[in-house]
């Protein structure tokens, strides 16, 4: 009896050592290279508007395929915040534009403009509300309405 006991344990330990622990492993190393894609894509987008200071529909729209494509469901969140002046010329509050808002206005335009020193921000999230990817910073350069479509 004793010896049958440990046995089973042994078939049992080598099971997982065997199988169970590499797929873990597998699938650890796909999850790290997922996220390494969503954040090289999401720093992409962000750079590139920084430095026009212009949000295409095109792009938004490469952007959303690229991390909608992907096996496990993710949601992709923006933000563009903009510091508004007072009367005497102080940065008084910040507003913001939010997803819903700056796509709307891509609906309508094929582009959403921002100023000089505001700032965007693209937060990615599982469905389980577990942050991804998030990337961020300053705009470079204002956006023109002059026909300067970007790629």
């Amino acid at each position: 009896m004793n010896e049958t006991f440990s046995t089973v344990i042994a078939i049992l330990l080598c099971v997982f050592l065997m199988i169970i622990a590499p797929v873990q492993n597998m699938k650890d190393s796909n999850n790290r290279i997922e996220q390494t894609y969503i954040q090289s894509k999401i720093t992409n987008f962000v750079e590139n508007s920084r430095n026009t200071g212009i949000i295409s529909k095109k792009l938004l729209e490469d952007l959303y395929s690229s991390i909608y494509g992907l096996l496990r469901g993710y949601k992709v969140s923006i933000v563009h915040s903009t510091y508004i002046e007072n009367e005497t010329g102080i940065n008084d509050f910040i507003d913001n534009n939010y997803s819903a808002q700056i796509n709307e206005i891509l609906e309508q335009e094929q582009r959403y403009l921002m100023k000089h020193n505001d700032y965007l921000n693209i937060t990615v999230t599982s469905y389980a509300d577990d942050i991804v990817a998030v990337y961020g910073g300053g705009i470079k350069r204002e956006g023109s309405s002059i026909n300067n479509e970007t790629k």
